[in-house]
């Protein structure tokens, strides 16, 4: 039997988020349909076990009900922006993470048909250091990480920090046996800065997959001209910019609302919305904090359009352009958003925005109209639903996993 473990460092696996859905859920599917056996090893904040310590039993118990073991070994890190794996910190992660790989390398001497699914940069490096087997790993970059963190401001570009990710970075390219990324723009930006070359077999473009059942709307239900967005607020998703957005276009949808469910605190939302500038659209927004996987598609059920829009450029697509796909919500994407807006373009799904049409709300407001709907039937959907739904996905799962 052929045996996954999903590695994870210092992420919530617990609250049914994005470990859930982006990881443990495909690696689920694969399980129900080709038997593999599945656990879970997650290097898990010390405090988090016992702040959060009745939620993380009963999703355990869940989890075991499915068949999937849960290994937590505790690590002195707490996730924070002042714990990201700087320079300095690296040997206080190496003394965390060290004794931890080394046993798991000892249980996997003799044991063959192992294969390990390693989520993001901070899991893979202690790996890609300390485990012998690289030929087991599959390493699931997920995002720009190096990236994301020199736009968040805490990796400066010309960084000792930043010079040892990048060589890090290509070494587990290298070394491990696949490398999988969330779009094709992701996947040419990184082997193009290591001037590397693009091997199908190795580096494998795979969409952040959703349960399209979960969102899926019925036609008994009345949708409004409501503009969404799902998900964080800072950093790159700034609440002012789709405040601004909705400022631009608000009068041209007069009975349409701004509708935001996010798990960002209200300190980071309240003095933006509290400004004297979005004074003509305040009582039109709708702020909806912490919002469960499970109660999210009645937000998605009220709205026709659903955005994703970005100050800096990234290679994202976003689970939330995908979800809003497939709720039969019209993903309004702005350009910088590079992942997504490359499959605006090439699946004809959605409208690309750019900074100049904030400037001129009627027009913007016509081609949103212009873009029509999302039509379910259509050969472009489809298509875009074979590699995004988690029930429809099992032959790329084999491709990366058998």
């Amino acid at each position: 039997m052929k045996q996954l473990r999903l590695v994870i460092f210092n992420e919530p696996y617990w609250d049914k988020g994005l470990i859930y859905s982006q990881n443990i859920l495909p690696l689920l599917q694969l399980k129900v349909s080709e038997g593999y056996k599945l656990s879970i090893i997650s290097f898990t904040s010390v405090v988090m076990l016992l702040l959060k310590r009745r939620v993380i039993k009963k999703c355990k118990a869940e989890l075991k009900q499915k068949g999937i073991r849960v290994y937590d070994f505790p690590v002195l890190f707490y996730p924070t922006r002042f714990m990201y794996l700087r320079w300095a910190l690296l040997p206080f992660y190496f003394l965390n993470v060290y004794f931890y790989i080394k046993y798991w390398a000892l249980r996997d001497k003799k044991k063959e048909n192992l294969i390990y699914s390693i989520r993001s940069y901070q899991a893979a490096l202690g790996f890609c250091n300390f485990y012998p087997y690289p030929s087991r790993i599959v390493f699931d970059l997920r995002t720009d990480w190096i990236e994301e963190n020199i736009n968040r401001g805490l990796f400066c570009r010309e960084s000792r920090t930043v010079k040892y990710w990048m060589k890090k970075e290509k070494e587990m390219l290298l070394k491990f046996k696949k490398s999988l990324f969330i779009s094709p723009v992701f996947k040419d930006n990184v082997l193009q800065r290591h001037h590397l070359l693009d091997d199908m077999r190795k580096f494998i473009v795979s969409y952040n997959p959703i349960d399209y059942n979960h969102f899926k709307v019925t036609n008994s239900i009345e949708r409004h001209r409501d503009f969404l967005y799902t998900g964080s607020l800072g950093h790159w998703n700034n609440i002012e910019t789709y405040l601004k957005f909705f400022l631009a276009i608000h009068v041209f949808f007069p009975d349409s609302k701004l509708i935001v469910c996010t798990n960002s605190p209200q300190h980071k939302v309240n003095p933006f919305l509290n400004k004297v500038e979005y004074d003509e659209i305040r009582k039109k927004v709708e702020i909806h904090y912490n919002v469960s996987y499970n109660i999210l598609p009645k937000y998605y059920a009220r709205c026709t359009y659903g955005l994703q829009i970005m100050n800096k450029r990234d290679s994202r697509v976003g689970v939330k352009f995908i979800e809003y796909i497939a709720a039969g919500i019209l993903p309004i994407v702005h350009v910088n958003v590079q992942g997504a807006a490359k499959l605006v373009e090439q699946f004809h799904i959605g409208v690309n925005i750019s900074d100049e049409d904030f400037f001129n709300g009627y027009n913007l407001a016509n081609r949103i109209r212009a873009a029509g709907t999302i039509d379910a039937t259509a050969d472009n959907y489809k298509l875009f639903q074979s590699f995004t739904d988690i029930n429809m996905i099992k032959n790329k799962m084999q491709e990366i996993y058998g």
